[in-house]
C-alpha cells in the first residue's frame, strides 16, 4: 500500500495509521512519504510534521520499518526557496528563484554529501511491513 504526503493531512494519524495495519495482509507493505522542513500546505488542512522518532513511535506496530531522509539539507533549503517562491505567486521571484535553485542543485547536492547532516530534511520516505 503506497500513501504519499497523506499523514500530515489527516486530524488523527494513530487511527489512520492503526486503519493501515488491519488493511495490510501479514507480510503486506506500507510506503509512505511524509514532509518535515516544508512550507504549510492546503490549508487549513495541514496539521502535522514528523521526526525520524516520531514516525517510529507512529509505526512501532509495524516490523521492519525503515524511514530514510528524503534530502539533504542544502536541498531542503532549495525546495524551500522554490516553495515560498511559488506559493506566494510572485511569478518575477518564481522565474529567478527556481532556476537558480536547479542550477545549484548539483553544488547542494555536493555539500549534502561534504557536510552529511539528518536533522534536516524536506521529508521521509518509510518502508514497513506488517
Amino acid at each position: 500500500m503506497v500513501i504519499s504526503e497523506v499523514l500530515e493531512h489527516v486530524p488523527d494519524p494513530p487511527a489512520v495509521v492503526a486503519n493501515l495495519l488491519q488493511l495490510l495482509r501479514p507480510g503486506g507493505r506500507l510506503v509512505a512519504t511524509v514532509p518535515f522542513i516544508f512550507p504549510i500546505h492546503d490549508e487549513p488542512h495541514d496539521y502535522y510534521r514528523y521526526t525520524r522518532h516520531g514516525l517510529a513511535h507512529l509505526l512501532r506496530d509495524f516490523r521492519d520499518v525503515t524511514i530514510r531522509a528524503r534530502s539533504t539539507w542544502p536541498e531542503a533549503f532549495g525546495v524551500l526557496a522554490v516553495r515560498v517562491a511559488h506559493e506566494r505567486s510572485r511569478r518575477a521571484l518564481e522565474v529567478v528563484v527556481v532556476p537558480a535553485v536547479l542550477a545549484a542543485m548539483p553544488l547542494l547536492r555536493l555539500a549534502g554529501r561534504l557536510l552529511p547532516s539528518e536533522i534536516i530534511t524536506s521529508g521521509y520516505t518509510i518502508v514497513a511491513t506488517r
